[in-house]
């Protein structure tokens, strides 16, 4: 019951959260720096200057504290099409995410999906082009011809270049 600091540096926390971090018993000397939580830790209590996201599929929810490329890096790593990733605080670049996944930006920071920045209070579903190569033709007297380019079946996108930022 003596009120102190209270220090959360990683680790996988079951408990609510509501438990630990009540006002009345830590006000904001309580400071969480990393881990992975099953309810939501109350923004005043994470430490500035990290990154807080959840990752929501059929089953259930678990909150991720800790720095912008570990939160990015285990929720590229975790959601699997179907998935929703919500980005409460904080950067993230979740580059290579899967097919699939909603990804929520509902702070105000930098979110970056496979390329694409995402806006504060936006959202997308994750797609990465499989583009086939098709190769430069010239047309003769009785077909037409192409340039060179790529295409992405999946979405039906036409690029021009191989890193498919350039479409067509």
């Amino acid at each position: 019951n003596a009120v102190g600091d209270l220090n959360v540096k990683g680790g996988k926390f079951e408990a609510g959260t509501a438990d630990i971090f009540t006002e009345d018993r830590y006000s904001t000397a309580a400071k969480v720096s990393g881990g992975e939580f099953s309810a939501e830790v109350p923004a005043a209590y994470i430490t500035d200057g990290l990154t807080s996201a959840s990752l929501t599929s059929a089953d259930d929810t678990t909150y991720y504290i800790g720095t912008a490329k570990d939160v990015a890096e285990t929720l590229v790593k975790t959601a699997v099409s179907g998935d929703t990733v919500a980005i409460q605080q904080g950067d993230a670049d979740l580059s290579g995410a899967a097919n699939g996944i909603t990804v929520e930006n509902k702070g105000s920071g930098n979110v970056t999906v496979n390329g694409s920045s995402l806006e504060n209070g936006a959202s997308a579903v994750t797609h990465k082009h499989d583009a086939q190569a098709v190769a430069a033709k010239e047309p003769t007297a009785t077909e037409d011809g192409n340039i060179a380019y790529w295409y992405c079946e999946d979405c039906g996108k036409y690029f021009s270049d191989e890193t498919l930022t350039t479409e067509i």
